[in-house]
């Protein structure tokens, strides 16, 4: 009988880690939970992820107009201790551009 186990193990809500690009984007979730970030749904418009595989990651907030500016601030400031260098998407002014760990 194999290991039917992720590769990565499970992050939050048992969201299955198969892939590197998988940890990854678990770590920067973490860290944005742990600054007191909520995470997208159907009630909140926060921190998505994307990227990965040599692109940069995308921490996004599609809140209401004036919530954007206010949460990619705390975003950026809580990115480096996850080892992430954030910077503004020049192309959506709702996302940062999450690069760093390897």
């Amino acid at each position: 009988m194999g290991d039917d186990r992720p590769a990565f193990g499970y992050g939050a809500g048992g969201r299955p880690l198969g892939t590197a690009r998988d940890r990854d984007a678990e770590v920067i979730r973490a860290m944005l939970r742990k600054a007191g970030r909520r995470e997208f749904s159907e009630r909140h418009g926060r921190f998505i992820e994307g990227g990965g595989d040599g692109r940069p990651f995308q921490a996004a907030c599609s809140d209401d107009a004036e919530a954007p500016a206010r949460e990619l601030t705390r975003y950026q400031a809580a990115l480096p201790a996850a080892g992430y260098h954030a910077e503004p998407d020049p192309d959506d002014d709702q996302v940062l551009l999450a690069r760093g760990r390897p």
